[in-house]
């Protein structure tokens, strides 16, 4: 799914509460949160400029789960944002995201 696609899909869903950041991350295993909130969907998109690829998937993610190279999105329906991990090829690889809950 492209990004309009998915972004049209996301925008579409009643929700009470939108979040939107970045994250930088660094070759190591890292949360996007250490608390839980009670997410309905998460669109996330690898920043265009990164040099290597965001892997993504549950604790002790490693550079073999599901890759995100630059410019890639995806759009995950999960119930726990603290439950989804990152981790990366390279130092400084930045993805940016969207929530409802």
């Amino acid at each position: 799914m492209d990004l309009n696609t998915a972004a049209k899909k996301f925008y579409n869903r009643p929700s009470a509460v939108v979040v939107a950041g970045y994250t930088v991350v660094n070759m190591e295993a890292m949360r996007l949160s250490e608390t839980k909130y009670p997410i309905a969907e998460l669109l996330l998109q690898a920043d265009f400029d990164n040099s290597g690829n965001i892997y993504i998937g549950p604790a002790g993610v490693t550079i073999s789960s599901f890759p995100l190279d630059a410019g890639d999105s995806i759009s995950i329906e999960l119930n726990d944002l603290s439950g989804i991990y990152f981790n990366s090829d390279a130092a400084g690889q930045t993805f940016r995201y969207i929530a409802t809950y």
